[in-house]
């Protein structure tokens, strides 16, 4: 077993980061009786379509553990949709694409400080990557003295703050989510990964009045920053159970107003669709995303998403690791008419960014 295992997730000796850590304290369920209910009536609407839940067999074993929160969206009262969708760390709703789940706020001291040096290089890593703040070269180290002082979070913020176009904050609407604490909020692994995302997402889009989806969407982070960004027209592509958390974290964050859920036809700056809404459509995108799922999808799945996302924007951004026999790659050298641009991607070792346009 490797001793280094956890070093080479860092991109600079630990010792060059900050490692204090925090759980938040949330704040009860504030939305309407009406917004609650437009996330449960898009979910069961959601679960019956093709790509769908299809109840709650699409994940496996996560089907079996996230069984009490279908039961509850499908049939459940207010109150009860509420425990679920306000408190992610007593269930496991986030279970698999976020890290707040229940059982994740007990795990060791330890672990909770790995987790923020670890949030603490991310964040630097966003710094470097957008150029305000140096690249640390490890060729120059004197290794027998003592090592950096590293720079505050604070101060990284302020200059991200220049760099992303608005100011930072990272609300912290569930109790129990651990990360590094900050006066903006708790900093967490996903949150900091979508700040550099956002920033990609932004210059890729080529400007605010542009429309952005994004293939599997986790908490809908990125949706948020885009929007604290400007964003016109942001369409998150997902699975019925991971929509309405999305949709509840969205609504807490941005207002009732913000979305639109799998059904609506308001004109809201956030749209939330099943699949099959996407997969069924002709409408264009500036630029389409996906970050961390296509791989992971039935290779079927994820062919199909490819073959759309191929006839239905100029670009295509992809974050994904290459460690299953189908990569995102596989597919886009197949194409006729294509150019790319691949590099390692600045925050997580093992994962590569790849731009695709369409010719």
């Amino acid at each position: 077993m490797y001793a280094a295992t956890r070093d080479w997730l860092f991109h600079r000796p630990i010792e060059h980061t900050l490692g204090e850590f925090a759980a938040a304290e949330g704040a009860p369920c504030n939305l309407s009786a009406t917004a609650i209910r437009r996330i449960a009536t898009a979910y069961t609407d959601a679960v019956d379509t093709d790509l769908g839940d299809r109840g709650i067999d699409w994940l496996g074993m996560y089907g079996t553990m996230k069984a009490d929160i279908h039961e509850a969206l499908v049939s459940g009262s207010h109150e009860e949709i509420c425990a679920f969708l306000a408190n992610p760390a007593s269930n496991m709703m986030f279970y698999g694409f976020e890290n707040t789940y229940n059982g994740q706020v007990e795990q060791s001291e330890g672990h909770h400080r790995i987790q923020s040096h670890f949030i603490y290089n991310s964040l630097l890593r966003v710094a470097e990557a957008t150029g305000v703040v140096r690249m640390e070269d490890p060729e120059p180290y004197d290794l027998t003295g003592d090592p950096p002082t590293p720079l505050l979070v604070e101060d990284i913020l302020l200059k991200l703050d220049d760099a992303l176009g608005f100011r930072i904050d990272f609300p912290n609407p569930y109790p129990n989510e651990v990360g590094y604490p900050t006066s903006r909020g708790i900093a967490s692994y996903r949150a900091v990964q979508a700040l550099y995302q956002v920033w990609r997402i932004m210059q890729l889009a080529g400007g605010r009045h542009r429309s952005v989806v994004e293939i599997g969407a986790g908490l809908g982070r990125n949706a948020y920053y885009a929007r604290r960004a400007g964003l016109d027209r942001y369409t998150i592509v997902d699975i019925p159970m991971t929509s309405a958390a999305q949709a509840y974290f969205l609504a807490r964050t941005l207002g009732e107003d913000a979305i639109q859920v799998y059904g609506e036809s308001n004109n809201a700056p956030i749209r939330i669709l099943p699949p099959e809404d996407f997969l069924r459509s002709a409408e264009r995108y500036d630029l389409i995303v996906n970050i961390d799922s296509l791989p992971e999808m039935d290779a079927a799945v994820s062919k199909r998403y490819f073959d759309h996302i191929a006839r239905r924007t100029p670009t295509f951004l992809s974050i994904n690791h290459e460690i299953l026999p189908i990569t995102v790659r596989n597919y886009y050298v197949e194409c006729r008419n294509f150019r790319f641009e691949r590099q390692p991607y600045w925050l997580r070792r093992g994962y590569v960014e790849e731009v695709v346009r369409f010719l």
